[in-house]
């Protein structure tokens, strides 16, 4: 809407005496309202939108395990406790995943391995392929028993995910033995708990 001068040293109280949305070619956003957290944004030469704050964090979820403990004596991968849901606000939005866990190995020379695994809407697990792979180490050597027997540490697993969708996403934690024969584990118990965390982030 334009402005129009009433007459001479006369003007016009934008808080009281205007109705409606103020154009952009008149100086206006065009803009009825917004919403918390967002911020205006040029489109074109003259078009004013809104939009969420890139890189803001949308939720954070965080489960904490404090039973099941899980045993492996094969090589195949099988799925533990260790889990995490998130349902993204967004299609453009990724997860920050963080996984905090105690391991054990009973075996001499044998070590776990794991990997994670996601569900979107209840459609079925899926490796991760691209996501964390392979052995835990520790003191820069491979972390597994010796011959006096078992061993149990702490291990952290990161990944930055895309699901680019807004059904329930669950990641889950699946583990296996590194070799044929032997007994490895992954710890939730009340004293020894198990911490999985998920974090949106708005693209």
């Amino acid at each position: 809407m334009a402005l129009t001068r009433l007459g001479l040293n006369q003007s016009v109280n934008l808080s009281t005496n205007t109705t409606g949305t103020l154009a952009v070619a008149n100086g206006g956003t065009g803009l009825a309202s917004g919403t918390s957290g967002q911020f205006l944004k040029f489109t074109g030469s003259t078009t004013v939108a809104s939009a969420a704050t890139p890189g803001k964090v949308g939720q954070l979820i965080q489960n904490v395990i404090t039973s099941g403990n899980t045993a492996s004596t094969t090589t195949t991968f099988i799925a533990t406790s260790h889990e995490v849901i998130i349902t993204p606000s967004a299609t453009s939005s990724n997860v920050m995943l963080w996984f905090s866990f105690n391991q054990g190995t009973q075996t001499n020379n044998r070590y776990p391995r794991w990997r994670l695994y996601r569900d979107i809407g209840g459609a079925g697990y899926s490796h991760l392929s691209n996501g964390v792979d392979g052995q835990p180490h520790e003191q820069g050597g491979t972390y597994k028993a010796s011959a006096s027997g078992q061993i149990t540490g702490p291990c952290t697993l990161q990944f930055y995910d895309d699901p680019n969708t807004t059904s329930a996403c669950t990641y889950k934690v699946y583990m296996s033995l590194q070799d044929t024969t032997g007994t490895v584990n992954i710890y939730g118990a009340a004293d020894t708990y198990g911490y999985a965390t998920a974090m949106e982030v708005l693209a």
